[in-house]
This record gives C-alpha cells, sequence and structure tokens, in this order.
C-alpha cells in the first residue's frame, strides 16, 4: 500500500542532486483509516455521553431514594400518630362505657350487708366480761361457723 519514490530537491535549477522520501499512501487506505478514526470518535463520543447520562441518573435515583424515604418516615409517623390517637380514643370509649354500666347498674345491687354480726357481737362481750379467754370457746366455734357459711356462699 505504501511506497516510496525520491523526489528532486530544488528543482532543475539546482545542481544537487539529494533526494527526500515521500510516503504516498493509497486512496482506500486513507478512506479506511479515516473511517476508523470517525467511529473512533463516535464510540468515544457515546460513552462520554452514556457516562454524563449514567452519572446524571444516578443522581436522579439517589435523589428519588431521599424523597422517598423522607416520605416513608413521614407517612409511618403519621401512621404512628393515628394509632396512639386511636388507643387514646379507645381507653376513653371503654371508660365511658365502664361508668355508664356502673351507673345503670349499681343501683341493682343491694347494698354490703354485715355478717355474722351477732355472732360477733357475743364473742366480743365474751372477752370483755370472762375472767379467762377459755371460757369463750362456744362463741369462737359459733362464729366461725358463721365465717365459712359465709365463705362458701361467696365462692
Amino acid at each position: 500500500f505504501f511506497f516510496f519514490h525520491k523526489k528532486k530537491m530544488g528543482g532543475s535549477e539546482s545542481r544537487s542532486t539529494a533526494t527526500e522520501p515521500v510516503i504516498a499512501v493509497d486512496a482506500g487506505l486513507t478512506e479506511a483509516l479515516e473511517a476508523q478514526r470517525t467511529e473512533r470518535e463516535t464510540v468515544e463520543a457515546q460513552v462520554d455521553f452514556d457516562e454524563r447520562v449514567s452519572a446524571e441518573v444516578e443522581r436522579q435515583v439517589l435523589e428519588a431514594k431521599a424523597k422517598w424515604e423522607a416520605e416513608r418516615l413521614a407517612l409511618v409517623e403519621a401512621h404512628a400518630d393515628e394509632l396512639r390517637a386511636a388507643e387514646a380514643q379507645a381507653l376513653d370509649d371503654v371508660s365511658a362505657k365502664v361508668d355508664d354500666l356502673r351507673a345503670k347498674y349499681d343501683f341493682l345491687r343491694p347494698p354490703p350487708e354485715a355478717k355474722c354480726v351477732d355472732e360477733d357481737k357475743a364473742l366480743a362481750l365474751c372477752y370483755a366480761t370472762a375472767s379467762r379467754p377459755l371460757d369463750c370457746a362456744d362463741k369462737v366455734l359459733k362464729y366461725t361457723e358463721c365465717a365459712k357459711l359465709v365463705a362458701n356462699q361467696l365462692a
């Protein structure tokens, strides 16, 4: 593809016969080299463009992730606030219902009455007047029996 030929320097008027080598390139090779250079430049330009686009896309993805995370945290906090408010409301509702039921049914419940009152009074009088505590043994037995009956009724 390459060939050399000698060109005389200085023209025909010059007495010197020095020659300079000249490189002649085949026309097809020049076009092929130019096409390769153009293709290489195109590929390099595309790589540069892809890198710039990739960096921009990466930046946009990071921004979107940060925005999404901030929104997610806000939603989580809002949901937690809603749950706390719902819990407080449920507690208030249950407390109000308990108060209503107590107000409604407490008058139906008989007031508590003292049990074994007679046996207790007799035992206290015996202890107060007896010279020996063993003299009140029968009163202690009656009070114990009464207390057992009351306990069985409540069970």
